[in-house]
């Protein structure tokens, strides 16, 4: 489970390095820097999303299909 959270939590990370250092001077180019790590984290968080929704729905059919299956063997009288 760790693995599947370090990415989301390095970008955070480096974003906080980058918009710390930005804070302290004026840095435009760590600015965009950071600002695409922020992106990318977002982008990982995103299709992650679309990923379990996906697992979600294919197990809520597996579950319809099952069931149906099982009437069949077993049923109520």
């Amino acid at each position: 489970m760790g693995l599947v959270y370090f990415m989301p939590a390095y970008c955070l990370q480096k974003f906080y390095s980058f918009s710390s250092q930005v804070i302290e001077g004026n840095h435009a180019d760590k600015l965009e820097k950071g600002l695409e790590y922020l992106k990318s984290h977002y982008k990982f968080i995103g299709i992650m999303t679309i990923v379990l929704i996906a697992f979600y729905f294919i197990f809520f059919l597996a579950m319809i299909i099952t069931s149906g299956s099982i009437y069949k063997l077993f049923p109520v009288i």
